[in-house]
């Protein structure tokens, strides 16, 4: 049997279609002001906001570094797993009241040891308090 690698698509068609998405995501996160934020933050508005993140530092590299990871095809990281690295260091710097970590079992260990979860909405000096300290707040002033 030869090797398979499963995409997240079934047809090119889908694939067109979720690149087009993420496209206008990335360009919509860009045109936003980089300080705007909500008062509260639920975990998709902390998603939004990394991915945000990632994107302004993506977008500030010099010319030249920018067409040579497009010549290249891709970036050093993608925007989606650097946004993954960047909520990881600002969780890491909440208040425990805002974050429940735990360990995961079974099959998940696979890929990851441990998980969390936000049981209430973060207000938005608390996490800009954890943006300073993983040092990301600037990135948005």
């Amino acid at each position: 049997m030869d090797d398979v690698a499963l995409g997240p698509y079934c047809s090119d068609a889908h694939f067109e279609k979720l690149v087009e998405e993420e496209r206008h995501l990335h360009g919509e996160l860009l045109a936003e002001p980089p300080e705007l934020m909500p008062e509260t933050f639920a975990d998709e508005d902390v998603d939004r906001l990394t991915l945000k993140i990632a994107l302004l530092i993506l977008d500030a590299l010099p010319p030249e570094e920018k067409e040579r990871q497009l010549k290249n095809g891709r970036w050093i990281l993608p925007p989606e797993q650097m946004a993954v690295a960047i909520k990881v260091s600002i969780v890491h710097h909440l208040p425990a009241r805002y974050r429940s970590c735990f360990s995961l079992h079974g099959a998940a260990r696979i890929f990851f040891s441990r998980t969390y979860r936000m049981p209430m909405k973060i207000p938005r000096d608390v996490l800009r308090m954890g943006l300073g300290r993983a040092d990301f707040l600037h990135i948005l002033e």
